[in-house]
């Protein structure tokens, strides 16, 4: 499932791109060409900053603690009740491009 939206900010435009996988993307039995795609998906998430960047698109920039704290917010919110044992990368696009 890919869901995309564009909004208009002040005076420029931020695009805003979510991406949502499921468990396949870690690999499941008899499913390899979904798995192999789903897997797909996450990697193009975490390269598009990379090839977009030129565009300003914000990667690899100084974070402030609300940026962290806006983060925490949801994790802790009822929003949140069906998210569980997840990982999210708040670093600004620092971990964008490494392997993990």
């Amino acid at each position: 499932m890919c869901v995309g939206s564009v909004a208009v900010y002040e005076a420029y435009l931020l695009w805003v791109h979510i991406n949502v996988t499921n468990q396949a993307a870690l690999g499941e039995e008899g499913r390899t060409i979904y798995s192999a795609t789903e897997a797909g998906l996450i990697g193009m998430t975490r390269t598009w900053p990379l090839e977009l960047g030129c565009f300003g698109i914000p990667v690899k920039r100084l974070g402030a603690p609300a940026d962290v704290a806006a983060a925490a917010g949801f994790f802790t919110s009822k929003e949140a009740g069906f998210v569980t044992g997840q990982a999210l990368y708040v670093c600004g696009g620092l971990t964008v491009g490494l392997a993990h």
